[in-house]
């Protein structure tokens, strides 16, 4: 690990991550310098290791959720060149539409019907909460932050190229690495989206621009649900709800069962 630190510049010297933070290397899981911090710490510690320029932060949760992100990083192999690779022949958000337009066709299909898009939309609320972020960071029910979470540096100045680093993705209705990469990329040059959080099951990343109006934000609610269906399924129950929340939030929130 001394001799990584010292590679990506980070070693005794005092400079680099060393000085942004003071924290101890916490897991070997990661070929990363990594780090743990207080739960209630963890946005703002992101953001000054981001703003140091070393690398891509990202809060991978509290310990047992980042030896899971580590897991699957080991698990679906390859290299980050080869998801990278894969990642351009995606074409982004419309190969996802489609497959999960028809996913949703055929479970019509089984009971007999055919699909109607018209429920699924649903009517728009008079009222939502946006998305308040940093939920990896907290405990589900009692949402007191955790004590310890991790946060791993890539040496990759790039959000795409981060989680390419990390291969994370395909296991249930989760897509695989490829189309991670090419959803950062698109959501980055759209909405100015750059993730904060990857654990094993959910990932958080802030905007800095929202969609214009409820058309956008339609069209935006179907493209997250294609990406991450659980998020309506199990969370809103119809798209128009997940839009009017997108309009309201500079977070955006994505679990998969």
């Amino acid at each position: 690990m001394a001799v990584l630190l010292s590679m990506l510049g980070l070693g005794s010297s005092g400079k680099g991550l060393a000085s942004v933070i003071d924290g101890p290397l916490a897991s070997r899981s990661f070929p990363y310098p990594t780090y743990k911090v207080a739960g209630a710490e963890a946005l703002s510690t992101w953001a000054r290791l981001k703003e140091s320029g070393d690398g891509y932060p990202l809060i991978v949760g509290p310990p047992d959720s980042a030896e899971l992100v580590a897991e699957v990083a080991e698990l679906n192999g390859g290299t980050t060149a080869s998801v990278l690779a894969a990642a351009e022949a995606v074409n982004f958000p419309q190969d996802l539409l489609d497959r999960h337009g028809a996913e949703l066709k055929a479970a019509a299909a089984e009971f007999g019907q055919p699909y109607d898009d018209t429920f699924r939309v649903g009517t728009w609320p008079s009222r939502v909460d946006p998305n308040r972020g940093g939920e990896l960071m907290r405990d589900v029910l009692s949402q007191a932050p955790h004590p310890e979470v991790v946060i791993i540096v890539l040496p990759a100045q790039d959000s795409a190229e981060a989680i390419a680093m990390l291969r994370y993705g395909g296991w249930n209705a989760c897509p695989p690495p490829e189309e991670h990469v090419a959803a950062f990329r698109s959501w980055r040059e759209r909405f100015g989206f750059e993730p904060v959080c990857v654990g094993h099951d959910i990932i958080e990343g802030r905007v800095t621009r929202r969609p214009a109006d409820r058309e956008a934000a339609l069209a935006l609610a179907r493209e997250l649900f294609a990406y991450c269906p659980d998020i309506v399924d199990q969370g809103t129950d119809d798209l128009a709800t997940l839009a009017a929340i997108l309009m309201v939030s500079d977070w955006w929130f994505f679990w998969w069962d």
